[in-house]
């Protein structure tokens, strides 16, 4: 089941499958849990340092589980 969760600060949401609350891959914010469906349009991330998946609808800065930087313009 995907969960979603939407940074406190920036408003940025994510999709997760699992347990552990990621913090926000934008500006590293606290996340907390939101009552959402994952949208269509939502692109499938995975990380290459934690192999954990997540779903955005923008491009991330940072994995929201592990700190690892994503290059900008990777995966847009």
């Amino acid at each position: 089941m995907v969960t979603a969760y939407e940074c406190e600060s920036c408003y940025t949401v994510v999709y997760t499958e699992g347990k552990e609350k990621p913090f926000c891959p934008i500006c590293r914010g606290r996340m907390l849990e939101k009552e959402e469906s994952i949208p269509k349009k939502a692109k499938k991330i995975t990380c290459p340092k934690c192999d954990r998946e997540f779903y955005m609808m923008r491009e991330p800065f940072k994995c929201p589980f592990c700190d690892y930087n994503f290059s900008l313009g990777t995966y847009w």
